[in-house]
């Protein structure tokens, strides 16, 4: 959950609201979710947005960490960026963007090796573009820093730092 709140809006209660389920029924639901996820991702989700603190975007990031990348985290970078959906919060929307999101992994260049790493790619992208920073593929590449030229030393600071002998030479 901390990895969540990193990632969007900061909701104070939802860490406490998370803690406050048993170890028992998170093992529970999660075990029970890993079952369906297989045959019914709506199911799965479901399943573990019963939870309390966990709604249907939280229950991608889980099933993120459980299938290895086979599922991605609805965000709303991702949904927006790469599916160009509107935000919303449902269990149904939930299967719809991870099907959007493999026939985007399907369609672009192989250069995706997972659900996962198209979604935080897409983050990473909103994330520059609302800091008004370009993505690397867009800066200017022939224009360098001008080169600066160190100065040699000068002779004065050759002999500073070192200490003079206040012995007499005879």
């Amino acid at each position: 959950m901390k990895w969540k709140l990193t990632r969007g809006s900061f909701r104070p209660k939802l860490l406490s609201l998370v803690e406050s389920n048993s170890s028992v029924v998170v093992r529970e639901t999660t075990c029970r979710a890993w079952r369906e996820v297989q045959t019914s991702p709506e199911a799965a989700i479901k399943a573990l947005s019963e939870l309390k603190g966990v709604g249907p975007a939280t229950a991608t990031a889980i099933l993120c960490a459980l299938t290895l990348g086979q599922y991605a985290f609805m965000s709303d970078a991702a949904m927006e960026r790469a599916c160009g959906m509107k935000p919303e919060y449902t269990a149904k929307a939930a299967t719809h963007f991870r099907n959007k999101m493999q026939e985007r992994m399907d369609t672009d260049e192989p250069r995706w090796k997972s659900l996962d790493e198209l979604e935080r790619a897409a983050w990473a992208f909103d994330t520059l573009s609302r800091l008004g920073t370009p993505p690397a593929n867009d800066a200017p590449t022939n224009q360098l820093p001008p080169q600066t030229k160190r100065k040699a030393p000068s002779p004065l600071a050759q002999t500073e730092g070192r200490r003079s002998s206040r012995r007499k030479k005879a």
